[in-house]
Order: structure tokens, then C-alpha cells, then sequence
């Protein structure tokens, strides 16, 4: 039986005490992001023109999936990351793997978790600080829309992705095909 790694918060007596709890995996085959983020998007500018969204955006994001590629030790630092923050949440990890962001030219590499936070998709992803690799996370919202009826990518799947809070535009990215 495959599990899936949720993160639990509890606030009690004003402290916020974290525990980690392995679930049977959660049913991620309608979970339309995780079924569909794995592959490369780039920037849709037709779509994001017709949208009326300008400003800047990665060229290009690829997510592939690889279990394990955040350890549970990394898993830990975010939960204290949210209880740092106030929060007390359940966060279920439906995917983790590597992203990879593409700006001016130059590929960046990150290990990723697809999660939800208050209902909305998000990829939170780690870099590098103070010599730790997983010393910074952050993190967008990220929603998927399935353009196919078969199991597996759509041609005209799109992926948008927004900043870390619900007050920012979502951008358009389209899949790049298969090569």
C-alpha cells in the first residue's frame, strides 16, 4: 500500500506543535493539477494578453515527479515554517518531485511539494540558503485545467500559476508537446 505524507498542526494552550502522520495516499487521479503538473509549460502570452495580465513570468517551468525528493527532515522545517507564521493547518502532500524555472535564458532547479493550503493548489519549493539546499521556501498557487478526456496530457492543457496569496493575477502557461 502506497502512503502519502500529510502534515498535521495542532494548536493547543497558545503553542503550535507539529506531528507528521503517514495516511494511505490520497486519491490524487482526481486531483486535476497533480494529474496533469507533471510535463514543461511555458508562458501562454496570447492568453495572458486576451486576460489583460502584463508584467513578468518565468519563460518556462517543468515539473517532474520523484518521491523522496524533499525528505521528511525538509517536510519538518516547513511545518515550522507555518507554525512560525501562526498557522494551524492539515496539509496534504499530493505530489513532490523537481521544478525547474527558466528565467532570461537559465534554468533553476528545485524540489517541490503540490499541496493545498486554505483550498487552493499550491507548489512549494525550496532553494538554497546559507549553505542549507532546503534553508527557503517558497511557494504559488497553481491550478490546472484538463483539455483532454484521456488518461494522461492534453494538447492544450493549461497550467496558472499565481503568487503566494489569493490577491495576485493568476498567468497562463501552455504544455509544451512531448519531444
Amino acid at each position: 500500500m502506497r502512503l502519502s505524507t500529510i502534515i498535521v498542526l495542532a494548536l493547543a494552550a497558545g503553542t503550535v506543535h507539529a506531528q507528521f502522520v503517514k495516511v494511505p495516499a490520497r486519491d490524487t487521479e482526481q486531483n486535476v493539477t497533480a494529474t496533469i503538473l507533471q510535463g514543461v509549460w511555458e508562458v501562454d502570452h496570447d492568453l495572458n494578453q486576451s486576460l489583460g495580465l502584463g508584467g513578468s513570468s518565468p519563460a518556462s517551468l517543468s515539473f517532474s515527479f520523484a518521491e523522496g525528493a524533499v525528505p521528511d527532515e525538509v517536510l519538518e522545517a516547513r511545518n515550522r515554517d507555518l507554525a512560525a507564521a501562526g498557522k494551524a493547518l492539515t496539509v496534504p502532500i499530493y505530489a513532490m518531485g523537481m521544478l525547474v524555472i527558466e528565467r532570461n535564458g537559465t534554468p533553476h532547479s528545485f524540489p517541490f511539494i503540490l499541496s493545498t493550503i486554505h483550498g487552493n493548489p499550491h507548489v512549494v519549493y525550496f532553494r538554497e540558503r546559507n549553505g542549507d539546499p532546503f534553508g527557503d521556501s517558497e511557494s504559488f498557487i497553481v491550478m490546472g485545467i484538463r483539455t483532454s478526456e484521456e488518461d494522461g496530457p492534453g494538447p492544450n492543457d493549461r497550467l496558472f500559476i499565481g503568487g503566494d496569496f489569493n490577491n495576485e493575477p493568476l498567468r497562463a502557461y501552455r504544455r509544451l508537446a512531448d519531444e
